[in-house]
């Protein structure tokens, strides 16, 4: 018999997307579920359209457990949820968005058939006003990437919406004492306290999760990918880092890593105001200029970079939203110690195959002038003139192939087509490594070095 599985859904004003998602969960190609629905005092018909579908569920086979509460906020709403669960595995997905058939069968059946796992996690993929963007996990493709700094810097996506997990292991992290907050990022409440205890993960490298994006004026995040209102903005990234530093706090960890957390989480936070200064429709290069001086002092303060040499690259002219990432990301890069990427380019011809989507579109230009600025631009969708169509047939096993997309599968066909050339491949993870070390070298040779007040901890 399939083990079961509780999926909580927190339900707060969603009438007009609700459906798609109960739609999906109904569409599940896994039999045993229990479903938990949360309605956090929603003033719209989201009540009524969960009376709906609750003999939908039934007639499906699912347990269904339905709380009604006052409103509690997203937080404190999957606590409740949480706190009713049954099964073997437990999941939370959100209200209005839309699950793969195979998204639990995936990840479930992984835990069945695999019980030295605790945890498994998915791609997503999220619908954009423009078009969809694939969002992996772990760009790097290592599991072993889950470190909390990680997640403070938003380097993996860590959106609890993509993971399931072991029921047993969750309780034993004690994860409902850390919902406190009723507003704010709720990942940090759960994800911290497993990362902490560790436990082994799998992750499935497809996207079985579909965020919807698209129609942003309902969004909760409607106000930062807008760009036009910077005091929302940094309302909302405060708000979110609250309970992230409250998580931190409370972690059964040493007091000097709560110091190294805390000092990571408050430069994370002045990173995500930066950037997104730097993407607002009309640019402020005094506001750039102020939230960059304040960076630098607070990189110098907590972790040893002078702040000249960051001032060096971060002037008000870099304004432009690639170069802004990169600048920071080279600066997260050189404090969580992850080395320069290097090229040894031996390649006679270079390729860039995928270059008209989304991360061709942003980062192809700033190859050019680099070792790896190709001679040739592929995508299935070229004009025939200043980009081709893919041609294998040309390569030999001394070029080197520079692969754009990010989705899996589409990578996974263009090293396909590539197995019987025998040529070198370069990914969009190492591409952007590549690009930042070569533009900001003295950041990466930087020193960082966590400095606290701390004295001595015993045990530490």
């Amino acid at each position: 018999m399939q083990p079961k599985v509780s999926m909580v859904i927190p339900c707060y004003n969603k009438e007009k997307e609700i459906s798609r998602m109960f739609d999906s969960v109904i569409a599940q190609t896994w039999d045993n579920i229990e479903l938990i629905l949360v309605n956090d005092g929603s003033t719209d018909g989201t009540r009524d359209i969960i009376a709906m579908y609750e003999p939908k569920f039934l007639k499906r086979g699912y347990e269904v457990k339905i709380t009604d509460q006052q409103n509690k906020g997203l937080p404190l709403t999957v606590r409740e949820g949480l706190s009713h669960i049954s099964g073997e595995y437990v999941c939370q997905v959100d209200a209005d968005d839309e699950l793969d058939p195979r998204y639990v069968s995936s990840m479930a059946g992984w835990l069945f058939e695999n019980p030295d796992y605790d945890w498994v996690s998915c791609d997503i993929c999220c619908k954009m006003p423009d078009g969809e963007m694939y969002i992996n996990t772990f760009p790097s493709g290592i599991d072993t990437d889950l470190k909390i700094e990680n997640v403070l810097f938003w380097k993996i996506c860590m959106s609890i919406v993509k993971f399931m997990i072991r029921t047993e292991f969750l309780q034993s992290c004690n994860v409902l004492s850390y919902y406190t907050e009723k507003s704010g990022s709720q990942e940090s409440q759960l994800i911290f306290p497993l990362l902490t205890q560790g436990g082994k993960i799998k992750h499935i490298n497809e996207s079985l999760y579909t965020a919807d994006y698209s129609n942003l004026e309902n969004h909760l995040m409607s106000p930062i990918h807008s760009f036009n209102d910077y005091e929302r903005a940094v309302k909302y990234y405060s708000e979110w880092y609250v309970p992230v530093n409250r998580t931190i706090r409370m972690l059964p960890i040493s007091e000097y890593e709560k110091e190294r957390l805390g000092a990571l989480s408050r430069l994370a936070q002045l990173s995500r105001v930066t950037r997104y200064a730097a993407n607002m429709e009309t640019p402020d290069a005094a506001l750039y200029d102020s939230l960059i001086s304040e960076y630098a002092k607070l990189v110098e303060t907590d972790f040893g970079i002078s702040a000249s040499i960051l001032e060096k690259y971060f002037i008000p002219e870099n304004t432009d939203k690639e170069v802004v990432q990169m600048l920071l990301d080279s600066v997260e890069d050189s404090i969580l110690g992850i080395p320069p990427a290097k090229a040894q380019v031996f390649a006679d011809k270079i390729y860039a195959w995928g270059v008209l989507g989304r991360c061709g579109r942003l980062w192809l230009k700033y190859l050019y002038g680099t070792a790896l600025e190709p001679g040739e631009l592929w995508d299935g969708l070229a004009d025939g003139e200043s980009v081709l169509k893919p041609d294998t047939g040309k390569l030999t096993s001394d070029d080197m192939v520079l692969i754009f997309p990010l989705k899996p599968s589409m990578v996974d066909e263009i090293k396909r087509r590539l197995e019987s050339v025998g040529c070198n491949t370069m990914e969009m993870i190492d591409i952007l490594a590549y690009i930042r070390a070569e533009r900001f070298p003295e950041i990466y040779s930087a020193e960082a070095k966590f400095t606290t007040k701390i004295v001595s901890v015993k045990g530490d």
